[in-house]
C-alpha cells in the first residue's frame, strides 16, 4: 500500500533521478552491511506492534519488521522519495511519501501511534535539524514507545574535510557528536537505554567498515530510547 503526505515530490536528497539504478547499488550495499546488525538490535520488537521507519530507503528494514510484527501489527515505512519502496509487496507495510521535518505525524496515522520509530543513517545527514527531526518523531511515539536510531561512528572520526560521495558531504560522527546527540533527545523526552546508556566512551560491537569510495575506515553506533 503506498500513499503521500506531500502535493510535491520533492528532490531525493542524493540526487537519483537520471542515476537511479547507481541509488539502487547503493542502497543495496547498505543493506549488506547495516542490516545483519540492525536486525539483531531491534530483536525486541514484538507480534502486533505499529512501527515507523523514517528515511527507509529500499524498505529491507522496514519488510523485516513486517514479519515481526506478524498479521496483527503494522509497519509504515516513509521516505521523500518512495521509488524503491513502491516495489515493496507486503501485506501489513504501508509504504508513504513523507518528510520528518515538514510533514505532519497525522499523515502516519496520528500523534502517539507507534510503539517503535527507527532510523538510520539519517541524522547524521541533518546538521541543525536534528532537534526537529528527533522531536517528530517522538511525537511519532506512544508514551513508553522506544525509539532506534543509528549512524556513521568512530570513536576517533578520521578526518573528512573536503571529502564528499554521492554528492553529499561525508560526515562521521565522534563520541561528542553523540553526547550532543543524547542530550538533544532527553530534550524531547527521550532516555536513553540499553548497554549505552552506562557508557560515556559509547563503547559498542557493530562490525567496522570499510569505504572504499572515500578510503575511510569507521564504524557505526545505534542508539535506543525509550518516551518518557
Amino acid at each position: 500500500m503506498a500513499g503521500s503526505a506531500s502535493s510535491q515530490q520533492p528532490d531525493y536528497r542524493l540526487a537519483a533521478a537520471g542515476r537511479e539504478s547507481a541509488e539502487d547499488e547503493r542502497l543495496g550495499l547498505l543493506e549488506q552491511i547495516y542490516d545483519p546488525v540492525t536486525r539483531g538490535r531491534r530483536a525486541f520488537v514484538q507480534p502486533g506492534w505499529r512501527c515507523l521507519e523514517v528515511g527507509a530507503g529500499r524498505g529491507s528494514m522496514a519488510a523485516w519488521m513486517a514479519e515481526q510484527v506478524g498479521p496483527t501489527g503494522h509497519v509504515v515505512a516513509t521516505d521523500i522519495d518512495t521509488r524503491y519502496l513502491s516495489r515493496l509487496d507486503v501485506p501489513n507495510l504501508e509504504v508513504i511519501q513523507h518528510s520528518i521535518l515538514d510533514d505532519p505525524p497525522d499523515a502516519l496515522g496520528g500523534a502517539g501511534s507507534f510503539d517503535l520509530v527507527c532510523s538510520r543513517l539519517m541524522l547524521f545527514h541533518l546538521k541543525g535539524l536534528q532537534e526537529r527531526a528527533i522531536a517528530n518523531m517522538v511525537e511519532c511515539l506512544r508514551p513508553g514507545g522506544v525509539l532506534c536510531v543509528s549512524t556513521d561512528f568512530d570513536q576517533e572520526p578520521p578526518d573528512t574535510t573536503g571529502r564528499t560521495a554521492y554528492g553529499s558531504e561525508v560526515r562521521i560522527f565522534g563520541p561528542e557528536d553523540i553526547r550532543q546527540l543524547v542530550a538533544k533527545a532527553d530534550a524531547a523526552g527521550l532516555e536513553l537505554v540499553g548497554d549505552l546508556a552506562t557508557s560515556d566512551a559509547f563503547a559498542h560491537s557493530e562490525r567496522p567498515v570499510h569505504w572504499a569510495r572515500v578510503g575511510l575506515d569507521y564504524t557505526f553506533i545505534l542508539l535506543t530510547f525509550r518516551r518518557r
